[in-house]
């Protein structure tokens, strides 16, 4: 005679309390190619801030925390989009826009490069966007 195993009665699932963070994907989108970047700056009513990145870049990683941070309290006045120039698909059109050192952030106004930045805080970024 084989006995049954005693199942334990599951208990009701309680609702969760943890605050979560909004999803970095809401404010910030990762472009893996030309014609993702291309439909971002022509479909847009705001600017465009696009950070070019690498992963073995220490001044890239040191700067991940503030793009971030920045992309989250600036959402409403720009988009933010990062690209890992070793995943981008076409290398080539990263030169044509003159990207040639590490990070390099440019800022898109009407589909049209308006400002490079060599350094970024949330409050000189909030500025230059105020000036665009």
């Amino acid at each position: 005679v084989v006995e049954a195993e005693e199942i334990p009665a599951e208990r009701p699932a309680q609702p969760s309390t943890e605050v979560k963070p909004a999803k970095a994907a809401q404010t910030l989108q990762e472009i893996t190619n030309k014609a993702e970047l291309d439909e971002l700056l022509s479909n847009t009513d705001k600017p465009v801030v696009v950070k070019f990145f690498a992963t073995w870049c220490p001044p890239c990683k040191a700067l991940t925390p503030i793009y971030k941070a920045s992309a989250g309290e600036l959402s409403h006045k720009a988009y933010f989009a990062e690209i890992d120039i070793d995943q981008f698909a076409e290398k080539d059109h990263l030169d044509s826009l003159g990207v040639q050192s590490l990070p390099t952030i440019i800022l898109f106004k009407d589909g049209k490069e308006a400002k490079r930045l060599n350094s970024l805080s949330g409050k000189a970024l909030a500025k230059e966007l105020d000036s665009l």
